[in-house]
């Protein structure tokens, strides 16, 4: 790999007024709004710990074990993950049809109301608290459903690090747990907290900021990504490349393309074939991808020839590539699917684990 140099002019300052449109946590973690044509793509991370897991049968949603079994018949208009015990759900209404407003509520892994439906909207929980939509405005709860912060934003985001991004109007800022604004810069960008800093934007710039709001990190980049295993991927012109948290340049602008470090390794793009780097920017596994995923319990997804499958971290085909979209591995499960959208969900050797037969 070519030696380090410098991404662009960094530095560090103080109480700096910041920026940011938000781009709110993962979509598999926001499936429980979407209705039951919803599903994960390529890639996107899943709750962790996750001991059930939504499937969908003649557009009827319901829940799986680690083992295959049915758990939840599938008899709901809309399913989401489990986290902490919980998932938000969405029932049919009377002889099977479209759901009215303020209908969504939580289940528990026995599959019984937890929280009465009661949500236009609902997200899954994390630290705790989930954001939920009453009369077009967003607030947040706990896991008795007691309301906490009260409903007053058009957009909130889970909790990360003991914040959480709200669009407040147009803009976005962070909140506690407490409800308490912690900045008071608007921004257009707010993502979520990672290794202790948010990425943010402001007036069309890239910043890092902590919990406080200061800003921690400058960077004059085209795009950027949070910070994984203590780097984060920033691109300056059609290069990308690594900065570490002293926000110095820590591997060079070189690639097409880069993603977050996953379980130590990255996948980058050159020469229009993806492959993964090590923190020190040694390859380890050689381009030859169409396209690649994050790693997660030593598995990756990447795609040959228009088809997915995973790999190890030392880059051995475990899964053959064979379906139209993967998701990450969660407690030794994997959705994929099928083509014509045919879900199903796998081990970590591939066998399908639901549905059976």
């Amino acid at each position: 790999m070519p030696a380090v140099r410098k991404i662009a002019a960094l530095a560090i300052i103080a109480f700096a007024v910041l920026v940011g449109p938000l781009i709110v946590g993962e979509p598999w973690e926001r499936a429980a709004a979407q209705g039951p044509a919803s599903r994960p793509a390529t890639g996107e991370a899943a709750p962790r710990f996750a001991t059930l897991f939504p499937i969908f049968t003649n557009r009827k949603g319901g829940y799986i074990d680690a083992a295959g079994n049915v758990v939840v018949a599938p008899v709901l208009y809309s399913v989401g993950e489990f986290s902490g015990g919980m998932a938000p759900v969405r029932p049919y209404g009377p002889g099977g049809s479209k759901p009215k407003k303020g209908t969504y509520g939580y289940i528990n892994a026995m599959g019984k109301y937890a929280i009465r439906p009661q949500f236009d909207q609902a997200r899954g929980f994390s630290e705790g608290l989930a954001p939920v939509m009453q009369a077009e405005k967003w607030g947040y709860i706990d896991k008795t459903g007691k309301v906490v912060i009260k409903a007053q934003y058009s957009w909130a985001d889970g909790f990360s690090h003991g914040m959480a991004a709200v669009r407040i109007g147009r803009w976005y800022r962070y909140i506690n747990k407490t409800g308490k604004v912690a900045n008071r810069t608007n921004f257009t960008v707010a993502k979520p907290y990672s290794e202790g800093l948010a990425l943010v934007q402001y007036k069309g710039k890239w910043r890092y900021i902590d919990k406080t709001g200061r800003v921690v990190i400058r960077i004059k980049a085209k795009a950027a990504r949070s910070f994984a295993g203590g780097l984060a991927a920033a691109q300056v012109g059609d290069k990308w490349g690594y900065i570490g948290k002293d926000g110095k340049a820590a591997i060079a602008l070189q690639f097409q393309d880069a993603r977050s470090f996953s379980e130590g390794l990255a996948a980058i793009k050159l020469k229009g074939k993806y492959g993964y780097i090590n923190s020190e920017a040694k390859a380890v596994i050689a381009l030859q991808f169409q396209a690649a995923g994050d790693f997660s319990q030593g598995l990756a997804a990447v795609s040959v020839a228009g088809k997915w499958g995973y790999i190890d971290k030392a880059g051995n085909v475990v899964i053959k590539p064979q379906y139209s979209l993967t998701t990450r591995f969660n407690n030794g499960v994997a959705a994929v699917y099928m083509t014509g959208d045919k879900q199903a969900y796998i081990d970590t050797k591939g066998n399908i684990l639901w549905p059976k037969g």
